[in-house]
């Protein structure tokens, strides 16, 4: 159970200071939006699954999806599985988006 909230933190912390293009994502677009990224990770059976809201462009969304994929290579190399995906939600402003956070 430790490893799973340790790699989820880690997923985390990576989707929170940089953010496959899932769907709706546009790396070319430079407008920032309000993005729900979601993260599911199992191991020995146990499910964990948090979502995290960021303020970001497309490109930092992409690329910090690509980094959290890494990191599950490394958990799913132990035994689990794990899955990273970001949508736009329908949030507006920065601070309505980080105050998503806070309500989760």
């Amino acid at each position: 159970m430790k490893k799973i909230l340790f790699v989820a933190a880690t997923l985390l912390a990576l989707i929170s200071t940089s953010c496959s293009n899932n769907g709706g994502i546009d790396v070319n677009d430079p407008k920032e939006y309000c993005w729900k990224v979601s993260i599911s990770a199992t191991y020995m059976g146990i499910e964990q699954s948090s979502d995290v809201y960021v303020w970001a462009d497309g490109a930092d969304v992409q690329e910090a999806i690509e980094e959290a994929k890494e990191e599950l290579k490394v958990f799913e190399a132990m035994g689990g599985s794990g899955n990273v995906t970001a949508v736009k939600s329908n949030l507006s402003t920065e601070e309505s988006c980080y105050q998503a956070n806070e309500q989760e």
